[in-house]
């Protein structure tokens, strides 16, 4: 599978205070080689895989008081007769793709025609004496047209770093139309030799 990602940014403002971000992000994945050859021939919609995910965000910093925030969108494309109508859920798994608006488990490349909206806002707790902490909550919508569904998903994390040990709690609580209700905490310890 090839996959093509372009990301670009630009700063229209920026001062000792504040500082304004907005950013750009294209990505295309296709199936390529034995993938492409073998889905031409057999027909078969889950190997089909041809995805374009648009999206944009803004980012707003206050420097003097540590204070972060963050507005996204994502846009997937739908192509009829490809894998989940133009989505790359198996490709990345989850949320751990590059896009603006993904969360821990949502992610707008699952199917095809999702449109997501995401909100994020963040404390560096550094600016009141505290080094290392540092929280956020996100909350994102993925509406998700081609299979008539939805989901909600929130994310509270908090981050602590000291010397070569970082430290981070994330709660996440997840909503969708198709499937029960789901919550989960997770801890991870990073160790840096």
């Amino acid at each position: 599978m090839d996959t093509y990602y372009l990301e670009a940014s630009v700063k229209p403002f920026e001062s000792e205070m504040i500082g304004v971000n907005v950013v750009g992000q294209y990505m295309n994945e296709k199936a390529i080689g034995k993938l492409k050859s073998y889905s031409a021939n057999a027909g078969n919609e889950a190997t089909k895989i041809d995805s374009n995910i648009y999206g944009i965000g803004l980012e707003l910093e206050s420097k003097a008081t540590g204070l972060k925030g963050s507005l996204a969108y994502n846009k997937s494309g739908k192509k009829d007769g490809y894998h989940n109508n133009g989505g790359t859920a198996s490709f990345f798994g989850g949320g751990k793709d590059p896009l603006f608006t993904s969360m821990d488990v949502e992610t707008a490349n699952g199917e095809g025609d999702i449109k997501a909206y995401k909100a994020k806002v963040g404390f560096d707790f550094e600016k009141v004496g505290v080094e290392g902490l540092s929280t956020a909550l996100a909350s994102a919508y993925f509406d998700k047209k081609a299979s008539s569904s939805y989901s909600k998903e929130t994310d509270l994390t908090v981050a602590y770093g000291y010397k070569n040990v970082n430290i981070e709690a994330m709660l996440s609580s997840i909503k969708s139309k198709d499937a029960e209700d789901n919550t989960r905490l997770r801890v991870f310890v990073k160790y840096n030799f």
